[in-house]
């Protein structure tokens, strides 16, 4: 079985009335709900592309020749499942993915854009700055499409970010404070107009504490293959490359050839990973999660149903190695944290909790539970008292029932009301 050795290693403005919520069982069920393995469309992915992508392809590059021609099924699968793409490229793409939908398949994109808004805020690892622009343009999308709502809320969060974030310069907030005035000036929401000039005129005058760096890198950056498993992946790209080839040129394609490259490929990988002379395993372990992951995708069918049967029949066991190595990176974590101060665990734990929950979110890791998660997130935000981060929490809302924020810790300690949080 794969993964046994690997595993093993290792009013007031709208939200005056905000209510967080500590659990909920079902999953999102508002019209603009974010449900990122709901809105793919397996059958409608070029295999030609996804050809191309295990044939050596980088990320970005074939998801931007799948935007170019309009492969839209495709551009997104692989935008969910591309294992080398950030948190922010991720965010981007899908943001781009709803511009091109807009005037072809308006439902599909309001609820592109809400998920691209929902990623940039759950991941811990885009600043917030970037995490501002990505709003800008979600919010963009949503007014455009007449989801006047959501927009004003992906805007709202900007404007917290702005007023909020510790680490922004203030030239940086004043641009994103006039940004947001021109859109509140053309919506004609003079409310909101006069509280950004407020802010505008605030800007360095609050003491927004500062942040502290987190001891643990919860994202190890990923181990190069070895010399051995190298030659097994080069030899499965050309043999991608020449199937390609045959199905643009009338010839017959060797799926049963790349299906013996892929089977010769994972034993080299798990002879890689059962080595206990090989160094840095944490790195180790994340190479691997991300072959993981995009051979998920191979799991499902995107090259042609009975082309890899032996891999189609092994999607839910890639979906359980997936989700087996999110619990052995957590379970690694806490090892790492035992001789660290209480207040360096949980800043830490803080940022894992809500890397997962944007997993969660990506379909990235298909077997923790988003309530879960947030019930240990609410406990650890809690604890972290000194840290200035924003806080990550969830938000019963009426269009998508449960929406993330980022908010200033001095809201939950009550020194900053919510008048003033969200005017």
């Amino acid at each position: 079985m794969i993964g046994v050795i690997g595993i093993a290693l290792l009013a007031l403005p709208l939200l005056i009335t905000l209510r967080i919520i500590a659990a909920r069982s079902e999953p999102p069920t508002g019209w603009l709900a974010t449900d990122a393995a709901g809105l793919l469309e397996l059958k409608r992915v070029d295999a030609g592309l996804l050809l191309d992508w295990i044939g050596g392809v980088p990320d970005g590059q074939n998801i931007e020749t799948a935007l170019a021609s309009e492969a839209y099924a495709t551009a997104y699968a692989l935008t969910l499942f591309a294992p080398d793409l950030d948190d922010r490229e991720q965010a981007m793409f899908l943001v781009r993915l709803a511009e091109a939908l807009a005037e072809k398949d308006e439902d599909r994109a309001a609820r592109l854009f809400v998920l691209a808004g929902q990623v940039a805020l759950a991941s811990p690892y885009i600043d917030d700055i970037a995490r501002a622009q990505v709003l800008l343009q979600t919010g963009d999308g949503l007014d455009r499409l007449g989801e006047r709502t959501a927009a004003l809320r992906d805007w709202q969060q900007v404007s917290i970010l702005a007023r909020f974030a510790p680490e922004m310069s203030p030239p940086v907030r004043e641009a994103l404070l006039q940004q947001l005035m021109e859109r509140y000036q053309a919506s004609g929401e003079t409310a909101r107009v006069a509280a950004v000039q407020e802010a505008l005129q605030a800007i360095g005058m609050r003491d927004l504490g500062t942040v502290k760096p987190v001891p643990i890198d919860t994202r190890p950056a990923p181990a190069p293959w070895p010399p051995f498993v190298l030659e097994r992946v080069q030899a499965r790209q050309q043999i991608a490359r020449e199937i390609r080839f045959a199905l643009q040129t009338g010839g017959t394609p060797a799926w049963d050839q790349l299906q013996t490259a892929l089977m010769e490929e994972e034993a080299a990988i798990q002879t890689w990973l059962a080595d206990p002379e090989e160094p840095n395993p944490f790195g180790r372990q994340e190479r691997y999660r991300r072959w993981v992951q995009q051979m998920r995708l191979l799991s499902r069918g995107v090259l042609g149903e009975g082309h890899l049967p032996l891999w189609e029949a092994r999607r839910s066991e890639f979906d359980l190695i997936a989700a087996q190595l999110w619990n052995q990176r957590e379970l690694e974590i806490h090892l790492a944290l035992q001789d660290r101060s209480p207040d360096e665990q949980a800043i830490t734990e803080r940022v894992w909790l809500e890397a997962r929950l944007h997993a969660v979110l990506t379909f990235s890791d298909p077997g923790a539970s988003r309530d879960g998660l947030y019930v240990r997130l609410a406990d650890v935000n809690g604890m972290v008292t000194e840290d200035a981060r924003l806080r990550l929490i969830m938000q019963e809302d009426d269009t998508m029932n449960l929406r993330y924020w980022r908010l200033p810790i001095g809201y939950f300690t009550g020194q900053i009301d919510a008048y003033e949080v969200f005017r």
